[in-house]
């Protein structure tokens, strides 16, 4: 799996939310864990999804019932 590849299919984002093939799931689980560059992107992108999920469970707990 290459960068164009990974960009072109989303791959990080579909990896957060679960939705790769397997065989997909297993290429980029061996490309980042040798890509500095991937493991970033990872890490802001999941930084990002728990920062958004928190934030809508907060505004979710807040509204009135």
């Amino acid at each position: 799996m290459d960068h164009s590849y990974i960009e072109e299919h989303v791959v990080i984002d579909r990896y957060i939310a679960g939705k790769l093939s397997s065989m997909e799931w297993v290429n980029f689980e061996e490309h980042f864990m040798n890509c500095p560059e991937c493991r970033r992107q990872l890490d802001a992108a999941e930084e990002f999804d728990r920062a958004f999920k928190r934030a809508a469970s907060q505004v979710f707990a807040k509204r009135p019932r």
